[in-house]
């Protein structure tokens, strides 16, 4: 197969053929340069042994919708990170495919994505990911089977090689997928609550340093993740979003978003500041139904340290409601949300919204005027930071 002139093949593999799954895909595997990236629905600790022969490659993006292992491993023996963490996951099946994952010489990331699920007596998440390809942009392997040791043969498939340009709708939605991952956007992109966890390291060769993203200090300045840049400059004034799922490892409430934004860097460390939150449209509307009421505004509040805020609050009514009703239930919250913020510092007054403190207090505030099915904060915003006081 010449690289100029890239021809179909398709190789069939029969059940107990795995060898020549494998010398079929290390074939192909071998044409690969570049940044080659993919959809796997499933990866464990083999599939990274069957990328590492993909010797040209510059980086790997991989999605996947679980990452586990067949081995079984006394725990006592792994070095585990437990600062993510997914229910019902075996951290060791984590901790494996890390070990593994220092193994590649490239740079390489490999992002779980689940979502939800709907359906009775199912798994409380779900895999979004259901395709099995790898490509360079120039070539397409489509697999057909699981990229690990324990599926290649346990049943009859095909594996089909193909120019890159006549699957370029894979592609689309794979950039599609990736870019909304880095935003932490998927879920308004599937219209509901994903979860989302990350295995990967920064390769060799690679121009910069690796950069360990600090949270503010009412989050206890944790690390939230780690960059590449080839000038601590760079990073200053660039915004990095999370889940809240993410940082308290609390996947149901995943629908909220905080921003925080790079401030200063000292060493490897770059420091943050919270600039921002959002909760998802889908969770808003699944709580707005027929014969509610929605009442929504935006206040400016300033906090005991002199921070100035915009803060908007949604209150969901059991019921519609009559426009002088409504009226009152606004005034009430401006009086509420205003005062809350003057008897709390910045820090005390972000942590209780980002909690949920200053919705409970909404809802207590305003229950004696009709009944209140929810309070959420739909968005805020920093106006004034603790720094510019």
């Amino acid at each position: 197969m010449k690289r100029a002139e890239i021809r179909p093949e398709v190789v069939s593999v029969m059940l107990g053929k795995r060898e020549v799954a494998e010398s079929a895909i290390e074939r192909f595997f071998g044409e690969f340069s570049g940044d080659v990236i993919g959809m796997l629905a499933y990866v464990d600790e083999t599939t990274i042994d069957y990328l590492a022969k993909i010797r040209n490659a510059r980086s790997f993006r991989i999605l996947t919708s679980k990452m586990g292992t067949d081995l079984v491993v006394e725990p006592d023996t792994l070095e585990v990170d437990t600062t993510i963490k997914e229910p019902d996951t075996v951290i060791d099946d984590l901790a494996i495919i890390k070990t593994k994952v220092k193994e590649i010489r490239q740079s390489i990331q490999i992002w779980e994505i689940t979502r939800q699920s709907r359906k009775l007596l199912a798994p409380p998440w779900s895999p979004i990911l259901h395709a099995r390809w790898i490509s360079d942009g120039k070539i397409f392997v489509e697999l057909g089977t699981d990229l690990k040791r324990s599926a290649l043969g346990s049943r009859y498939y095909v594996i089909r090689c193909d120019s890159a340009e006549k699957h370029e709708v894979e592609l689309n939605d794979f950039n599609a997928f990736w870019e909304q991952i880095q935003k932490r956007g998927l879920d308004e992109l599937l219209g509901g609550p994903v979860w989302y966890r990350c295995v990967g390291h920064i390769g060799e060769g690679k121009e910069g340093e690796t950069y360990e993203i600090i949270s503010p200090s009412f989050l206890g300045n944790v690390l939230l993740c780690r960059t590449l840049a080839a000038d601590p400059n760079q990073l200053l004034g660039q915004t990095f979003g999370f889940t809240l799922g993410e940082l308290i490892e609390a996947p149901s409430t995943s629908y909220v978003k905080l921003h925080f934004q790079v401030r200063r860097v000292e060493g490897n460390r770059a420091l943050t500041d919270f600039v921002g939150l959002d909760t998802a449209q889908y969770h808003i509307r699944n709580l707005v139904g027929g014969g509610t009421t929605e009442i929504c505004n935006t206040f400016a509040v300033t906090t005991q340290d002199g921070c100035k805020l915009s803060l908007t609050p949604v209150v969901v009514t059991f019921q519609q409601v009559r426009n002088s009703v409504v009226q009152t239930i606004r005034e009430n919250i401006g009086r509420t949300v205003n005062s809350y913020a003057h008897g709390r510092d910045f820090d005390e007054f972000v942590t209780e919204v980002v909690l949920g403190k200053t919705s409970k207090d909404i809802y207590e505030a305003v229950e004696g005027y009709c009944p209140i099915k929810c309070v959420v904060i739909q968005k805020m915003r920093v106006l004034i930071e603790p720094r510019d006081v």
